[in-house]
Order: C-alpha cells, then structure tokens, then sequence
C-alpha cells in the first residue's frame, strides 16, 4: 500500500506562514508534523510504502501529485481548536461521504485511535455546506480539504486526533506523537489487510 501523509496548514503559496491553531505556545502544524513523522516510521515497518509529504501548493493540488504518485491513502493531519481548556477532548476522522473506501479507513483509523487516545475519536462523513454555518455537523471546512480524492485514486482522510486547547489534549497531543502516530498506521494497515 502506497500512502501520503501531508501535515495540514503548511505549504500553502496563498498563506505561507500560516500554522494552523496556536495554544499556549503550541502549533498545529507542529503537532501534526510530529505525529505523521511518527506514522510514517510505524507504516514503513508495517511493509508500507510512505510518499514524502506532499509539500507545497493548494490541498487539491497536493492530493494531485499524491495520485500521480501512485498513493492508495491521502491522509491529511491537523489539530482540532476551539475548547479553550474547557471540557469536552475529542477526536475526529473525516472522509467524503461519497467514498465508501473512505468511509471504511475511517472506521478503521478511529477505531485505533479511540483505542489509544484518552478521549472518544469517531468517524464521520464530511459533505459539501449545505446552510451557511460554519464548523456544524456537515463539516465542510474538512470536506474541503480531501474534496478531490474522490475523483483521484487515493482514499482521503482529513485527522482531527484531539483539541489542541483542550482540557487534556492541551498537554497530552504535543507529548505523545508516537502513540498517535502508531494508532494512525495501524488502523490504516487494518484497513489495508481487510481489503
């Protein structure tokens, strides 16, 4: 199985210094890039084959060159934000809810991160907005982000592992890339050996 792992808010030309959220001195994009670099070390002992990061250019553009490059899973990290300390750590794996393959390497990368994360991670469907709100249950801001894989050969997957101002969250993401990173690429070759 060929993947491309592709930490999120970096490499864009139209916002070159964006880093995703920031809490308490903590980086999205850091935190992301540590547990895909982590991912991609328990993947390549797996037997996988692991495509560098997707660099620069838009997300459609990305997951372009992923395909061209053969990737049978796009799978794009990020950090969720928003509780500001409050209660309420959770996790999310986002796929296009027209991909059944992306529905089911979904399941199978929430199922190990649940297993490995000390807060609920479940699997949802993202969809194109259908009433202007933003960050509702459609989650098309994700959506957006791995949109173009359904008509390209990856399955894509868009991670939110956990709130990076969360009242747990805020300590454990940034300490513990390595149980993230291992749960990612074992659910990810769960999925693969189903197949």
């Amino acid at each position: 199985m060929i993947i491309c792992l592709d930490p999120g808010h970096l490499g864009k030309p139209t916002h070159p210094h964006d880093r995703g959220a920031s809490w308490r001195g903590v980086e999205e994009a850091s935190v992301a890039t540590a547990y895909l670099l982590a991912a991609d070390r328990h993947l390549r002992r797996l037997g996988h084959e692991v495509l560098p990061f997707a660099g620069i250019g838009s997300y459609g553009e990305r997951i372009q060159r992923a395909s061209e490059a053969g990737a049978d899973v796009y799978v794009q990290g990020h950090v969720d934000a928003g509780l500001a300390g409050r209660k309420g750590d959770r996790g999310t794996v986002v796929h296009d809810y027209r991909s059944a393959r992306g529905k089911a390497l979904a399941a199978s990368v929430a199922a190990s991160l649940d297993l490995a994360l000390p807060w609920d991670v479940r699997a949802v469907a993202g969809r194109p907005d259908d009433d202007g709100q933003a960050r509702d249950e459609d989650y098309s801001e994700a959506y957006g982000c791995i949109a173009t894989c359904y008509a390209l050969r990856p399955a894509g997957l868009l991670l939110e592992p956990g709130f990076l101002d969360g009242l747990v969250g805020a300590t454990w993401l940034p300490a513990n890339p390595e149980a993230i990173g291992r749960a990612i690429a074992e659910g990810i070759d769960a999925w693969a050996r189903s197949r």
